[in-house]
């Protein structure tokens, strides 16, 4: 095949991945999990890397609507289906597309409560990919790390998840895009809570949260971070309270009322619902 029509059928295979991407939003998860399937299936065999990225792609998005769906069994199926598509080639299209499904993939196993394979297998995405990230960016590497991260608080380690959510800030905290900074943030509103709950540690966790709010207000598109500055917001004023800092975490859950009372986030809804709450029993009391 020439580079001309090499390139005419690469063209034509993403034009058509996108636009069942686009079916999957406009028409939710049943309306894209056959079209995802037909495009996977026509180029699954094709011996040009570029083309059978794109079916591994298009079954990471059957994976995902799958998902969605609650339909986790065949999440799973259809990420290692996509992962094995990739395979371990050093092609780059296909070292991407093999990151993302080992990221879904490890996902639902820690959603389906399977966390020692999730474990398992975050780790090794991690650690194969972070000095050299896909082709995409670094998002499923930063998203690997988060996740373990809470893995290792689930098996007991505090001190290792606060150790890993560290390196997360670390390792992507200057990094100019909101949703990694999304990530670096979560990582330290969940440092935080760890430290709250430790003895003595009180202290420490109001100062990440204040961490958290300095970190989102210095990117342009901060407002794009609201959901992590209400839940740091929030957080400061539960752990203002027990420490026995009343007046100090009325303040705080007054602002973050004031600051969000406009927001159309379910995530702040939720956090601006528990804030009236204490301050209704702050105020009683």
């Amino acid at each position: 095949m020439s580079d001309a029509r090499r390139d005419a059928a690469r063209g034509a295979a993403w034009e058509r991945l996108a636009e069942v991407r686009s079916l999957d939003v406009a028409e939710g998860p049943e309306g894209s999990i056959a079209a995802f399937d037909r495009l996977a299936g026509e180029f699954a065999g094709d011996p040009d890397p570029y083309l059978r990225s794109v079916a591994a792609d298009a079954l990471i998005g059957k994976a995902w609507a799958l998902e969605e769906g609650d339909r986790l069994d065949e999440a799973m199926a259809a990420f290692d289906d996509a992962r094995r598509l990739a395979g371990s080639e050093t092609d780059p299209d296909l070292r991407n597309s093999r990151a993302f499904a080992e990221y879904g993939l490890g996902w639902v196993l820690n959603r389906a409560g399977n966390f020692e394979d999730a474990a398992v297998l975050l780790a090794d995405l991690f650690n194969g990919f972070v000095d050299e990230p896909p082709l995409a960016g670094i998002q499923p590497i930063v998203d690997a790390e988060l996740l373990l991260g809470g893995l290792a608080l689930h098996f007991g380690h505090p001190d290792k998840a606060i150790e890993t959510y560290e390196d997360v800030v670390e390792r992507f905290g200057d990094v100019a895009e909101n949703r990694v900074q999304s990530a670096v943030l979560r990582a330290l509103i969940s440092k935080a809570g760890i430290l709250a709950r430790l003895e003595d540690r009180n202290a420490e966790a109001i100062l990440v949260c204040d961490e958290v709010l300095a970190r989102a207000g210095r990117w342009p598109e901060s407002a794009e971070l609201a959901a992590e500055r209400a839940i740091a917001l929030t957080d400061k004023g539960r752990w203002l309270r027990s420490a026995g800092r009343a007046d100090e975490a009325a303040a705080v859950y007054r602002r973050a009322v004031e600051e969000f009372d406009d927001a159309d986030d379910p995530e702040i809804d939720q956090r601006l619902t528990f804030a009236r709450e204490e301050l209704s029993e702050l105020d009683a009391s």
